[in-house]
């Protein structure tokens, strides 16, 4: 898969870890990135300086899941 602007990617536990080295790389690649993490204030910091999204997303709790991705798809 060839990784540009035209894709995007939601990339859970995103704020920190291999999640956030996973967005990073995205992000390096002009993919449009969304974080789902329940860290709001690191997840927040951290898309702010991929260029990405952040949502505050428990992925253990189907309506907050949902919520999320209702907010992904309307931004």
């Amino acid at each position: 898969m060839e990784l540009n602007e035209t894709k995007s990617a939601i990339v859970t536990g995103g704020a920190s870890g291999l999640g956030a080295a996973v967005a990073r790389r995205l992000a390096a690649a002009s993919v449009q990135v969304s974080i789902f993490d329940t860290n709001a204030d690191q997840g927040r910091v951290f898309a702010e300086q991929i260029g990405g999204r952040f949502y505050a997303v428990d992925v253990s709790d189907a309506a907050s899941v949902s919520q999320g991705m209702a907010a992904v798809k309307s931004a």
